[in-house]
């Protein structure tokens, strides 16, 4: 988070709200949510308990829980280069560290209409 996702002055805010609720969560193993890895846009993040088949949310946006049917790639962070890298694989483990959904589980927000 500190290094990638939210670096940067600019996030500093969001990185000690994020950071705060990894501490505050007490879970041992966390996944990163990125809207698309090409920008690595943060979006939130999630726990993630060994044998369960969905991740749940504990900051950010996105869906309250995201099972594996609904990831669209799955990344491992490589600390030797400080990114995140593609792997095939299909189902949470503790070796996934980022992951992105496929595009009709954003919710999207609808503008309102004036009627005019």
């Amino acid at each position: 988070l500190c290094y990638v996702c939210l670096a940067g002055e600019v996030n500093i805010t969001l990185k000690q709200k994020a950071l705060a609720e990894l501490e505050f969560s007490g879970a041992s193993h966390f996944l990163v949510l990125f809207r698309n890895l090409l920008g690595l846009k943060f979006k939130g993040l999630y726990t993630y308990v060994p044998n369960d088949k969905h991740v749940t949310r504990i900051f950010g946006t996105g869906p309250k829980l995201i099972e594996d049917s609904m990831v669209k790639e799955m990344y491992k962070y490589n600390s030797g280069t400080k990114s995140f890298q593609s792997i095939p694989s299909r189902s949470f483990s503790i070796s996934i560290d980022g992951i992105t959904i496929q595009d009709p589980y954003w919710i999207s927000k609808k503008s309102k209409s004036s009627g005019r």
